[in-house]
């Protein structure tokens, strides 16, 4: 029966994309008994993984030309329900083979037999649910795979940022981080976040759920749609496009539409949700949570987080207590959903006389220290480049402070929906010069997006390290 369960399981989620649910329902290697299928699983779980295919899940052509042994096996019912009877199987192993322990032991020794069942007692009971507990005893398989994840996949964990830099430093957006960007207006921070909410959805295969307090729905819409063809909004906004580029920028947005439609009619499909709740009663982290468990995302942005509804005093004020409770409020979803959320909020109007990665000039800084992982401050510069005369747009993205690392931000350029590649690294306490980016990079040009959801992306299938059948 648990052969069947395996292969059923791995079936399904190659036919339906759904590596994602795997991971949702802390199914790990070890829950594989047959090799062919424990083979197959550490594959699905390095492409899904690897910064260049991340997201993705590789065909079962593909799948078969790797390990020609797996025999793919039609299951009749959906991924969470094989992984609930695969963790049933893994238990009722676990304690047949407990039994056969204890009755030795019993045999021998009352004493050791009794400590024996206690100490695996909490370990079978940690492993009949889903939980946030994690025995150390039972840690070893998930720090190996996570090593291993991190060391095939280029340091990706969790869902990639835009930039190879950053993914390097921080290995990406991680499950259960609370990551703020924060900045004066007119610093671009709605627009940085787009383009990560836009890369998670275009070239991570995620579902995106983009929360907006500060604009109307369909001006984010519009700053997407341009972002994903890398086409000047300024110009679409004022209807001004060349016909040929609004012809692209119509078939683009129509492939996407398929795609969206073709990527998996069953199973976790890649979307793009933008929502906003204004009514009074609205607009508080827990209808936040309601929205995000019925859409299910991989990852959240929430656009003016300021402008929220504080649950607790059922207010709209903008008292730093408020904020704080929003803040800590957050935090706890994103632990308990498991998914990076993502928190655009402003910069005190002192925020030009703070200079470098000094925070202190956030609004409502103590509540978002206490709380996030990860804290981006943005500044936008304009100036003509010595060598050119050109003019050019640039964003420091500090990187204020980092959990985890010692990432002290980067320079990027800040070409509204065009062109926000990397330009160079910022190292801890770095502050901006006078002649701010005089000696910056040659930009790289921009390239606009082609099918969102293609079968057979580039270098899809070039995976270098293919995990073998031992």
């Amino acid at each position: 029966m648990s052969v069947n369960i395996e292969y059923g399981l791995l079936s399904q989620v190659i036919a339906n994309q759904e590596f994602h649910t795997l991971e949702k329902n802390q199914i790990t290697g070890d829950f594989f008994t047959v090799p062919e299928c424990r083979a197959v699983y550490d594959y699905l779980r390095y492409v899904y993984h690897n910064q260049q295919t991340a997201g993705f899940v590789p065909s079962m052509d593909m799948v078969k030309q790797y390990y020609p042994a797996f025999n793919p096996l039609w299951a009749p019912d959906p991924v969470p329900v094989l992984c609930s009877a695969l963790r049933d199987s893994k238990i009722k192993m676990e304690l047949l083979t407990l039994a056969q322990q204890l009755q030795f032991k019993a045999e021998k020794d009352i004493g050791e037999a009794m400590a024996l069942l206690k100490a695996q007692a909490q370990n079978l009971s940690a492993l009949e649910q889903v939980s946030s507990d994690l025995s150390m005893s039972n840690a070893y398989q998930m720090l190996m795979e996570r090593y291993n994840t991190v060391a095939q996949a280029q340091g990706i964990i969790g869902i990639p940022y835009p930039w190879d830099y950053a993914n390097q430093e921080t290995q990406g957006m991680k499950n259960g981080n609370y990551i703020i960007l924060y900045a004066r207006p007119k610093n671009m921070k709605t627009w940085v976040a787009i383009y990560m909410a836009v890369h998670a959805y275009l070239k991570s295969r995620r579902r995106v759920l983009y929360y907006t307090r500060e604009m109307p729905k369909e001006e984010i819409a519009g700053r997407v749609a341009c972002c994903m063809c890398g086409i000047d909004y300024d110009a679409y906004r004022k209807g001004q496009l060349d016909p040929n580029l609004f012809a692209f920028f119509q078939a683009v947005l129509q492939q996407l539409a398929s795609d969206e439609l073709s990527a998996g009619k069953h199973g976790h499909t890649p979307c793009f949700i933008i929502t906003a709740d204004r009514s009074p009663k609205g607009g508080g982290v827990t209808w936040l949570q309601a929205k995000i468990q019925e859409v299910q995302p991989d990852i959240v942005f929430v656009d003016g987080v300021y402008l929220m509804r504080d649950d607790r005093t059922n207010s709209h004020n903008t008292d730093w207590k408020n904020i704080l409770h929003i803040s800590q409020d957050l935090r706890q979803v994103a632990l308990q959903l498991n998914i990076p959320i993502i928190a655009i909020t402003k910069a005190n109007k002192s925020s030009d006389k703070v200079r470098g990665d000094d925070d202190t000039d956030m609004a409502y800084t103590d509540g978002f220290n206490a709380d996030a992982d990860a804290i981006y401050k943005l500044k936008h510069f304009s100036y003509k480049d010595k060598d050119t005369g050109l003019p050019k747009s640039e964003i420091a993205m500090y990187a204020t402070d980092h959990r985890e690392s010692n990432f002290g931000g980067m320079i990027i350029n800040g070409y509204p929906a065009t062109n926000f590649e990397f330009v160079r690294a910022i190292t801890k306490g770095e502050e901006e010069e006078e002649e701010y980016g005089a000696e910056a990079k040659k930009p790289n040009v921009a390239k606009a997006p082609t099918a969102a959801f293609r079968k057979d992306p580039g270098n899809y299938y070039q995976t270098p390290k293919i995990p073998s059948l031992r």
